[in-house]
């Protein structure tokens, strides 16, 4: 609802700011409007438009203070934190209670290395508005990084519990339950939070990393993937959570074959009905033609990379790749490979088995999943004679 309500809102503002100022010039003050509040333009140039509008007659107080933050933000962005924090002060001047200009100047302060100035104005924010998500995680993240961590888990465990399905917060309350109380933190924590919350997928998901990256407990990840199932039923969410356990830590075959049944799964998904009989057959007659019936090692291939194990992606992919005629090379490599950011050489496109092992070990390298969003670090074994 905030969502529609904030679109909504810079939408009624270009309407008010074109309808008050187009009868005075030959400006166009709706793509001014546009530029400044869109989010999508230039830095350098959502702050000349936002200026523009400023500099004009026709902007009330609300409009002024929203060109304000706007042109605030798009200072920020463009690392000039001093020009950000004066012209949030200037909308706080306009609307003093405005809890979003209070919150974006404390991440101006932040960046600044103001610490107590970016303390208060996160204070206050919250003050005005105790139920914000983004403000309770970015004040967290900040008391943190300040060596307030108590304060930090207050303000995550807020959070939860205004929503508990808000995972940024989960994920880093774990992260601090490990930096305040170590490994013993972590499992309190994840025991905690599956009788608290059995049905928010964080919760399992977090398990199930858990499991896969530091403790190898086979059991505790296979419930952790089951759980993550149940959450997210489908024929590939109850075959692909098993398969990365048993990938990672369990039986290696039983992984490959839960894989391979994932890519017959998805084949049948690209090849079901489509309509009449003409569409099926022709449909099918381009699959054929791109690909030469071949597509299910390229899905294999995919999923092991995002499996995190490169090692058995690079094979399927490549031999897809080689099995493909020269039109289902180019549309994989073109719509897959480049879009990924790898640079794709035109030997690469006519098949040759050299080029076509470089660009593929680049890609599965690009796309393979190392679970590396957990920042906790693995305990070093201690030898008996220490």
């Amino acid at each position: 609802m905030k969502i529609r309500i904030a679109a909504l809102f810079i939408v009624a503002t270009a309407l008010l700011l074109s309808a008050t100022a187009l009868s005075r010039s030959s400006v166009n003050y709706s793509e001014l409007s546009l530029t400044c509040f869109g989010g999508k333009a230039k830095h350098t140039e959502a702050v000349s438009a936002c200026t523009t509008l400023l500099n004009g007659n026709g902007a009330n107080e609300a409009n002024r203070n929203a060109l304000f933050r706007f042109r605030g933000w798009a200072y920020h962005r463009d690392r000039q934190f001093d020009m950000a924090v004066a012209d949030y002060t200037h909308a706080l001047a306009v609307y003093p209670n405005d809890a979003n200009s209070l919150l974006r100047r404390a991440f101006a302060y932040d960046a600044l290395g103001d610490t107590q100035a970016a303390a208060a104005d996160y204070d206050s924010a919250l003050q005005i508005d105790p139920d914000s998500l983004f403000a309770l995680y970015r004040k967290s993240g900040f008391d943190r990084r300040n060596g307030r961590a108590q304060a930090a888990r207050r303000g995550l465990q807020t959070a939860l519990k205004i929503d508990s399905g808000y995972g940024k917060a989960g994920y880093e309350l774990l992260d601090l339950s490990y930096e305040l109380n170590g490994f013993e933190g972590v499992e309190e924590f994840l025991k905690q939070a599956k009788d608290r919350w059995p049905d928010e997928d964080w919760v399992y998901f977090s398990q199930l990393l858990y499991d896969l990256k530091y403790t190898g407990n086979h059991d505790s990840a296979l419930e952790a993937a089951h759980n993550l199932a149940r959450l997210e039923p489908g024929k590939a969410s109850d075959l692909y959570w098993p398969a990365l356990v048993h990938l990672k830590i369990g039986d290696e075959n039983k992984g490959i074959e839960y894989i391979k049944k994932i890519a017959v799964l998805q084949k049948g998904d690209v090849e079901k009905d489509k309509g009449t009989f003409f569409t099926r057959w022709y449909f099918s007659a381009i699959v054929w033609y791109l690909w030469r019936g071949e597509i299910e090692p390229l899905f294999c291939g995919y999923l092991f990379a995002f499996a995190g194990r490169p090692d058995l992606a690079r094979p399927d992919i490549k031999t897809a790749l080689q099995s493909f005629g020269y039109a289902g090379r180019k549309e994989i490599l073109s719509g897959l490979f480049a879009s990924a950011g790898v640079s794709v050489p035109w030997a690469a496109y006519a098949g040759s088995e050299d080029h076509l092992d470089q660009v593929v070990r680049v890609y599965v390298q690009r796309v393979a999943w190392d679970m590396s969003f957990f920042q906790l670090e693995k305990p070093v074994s201690e030898s008996p004679d220490q």
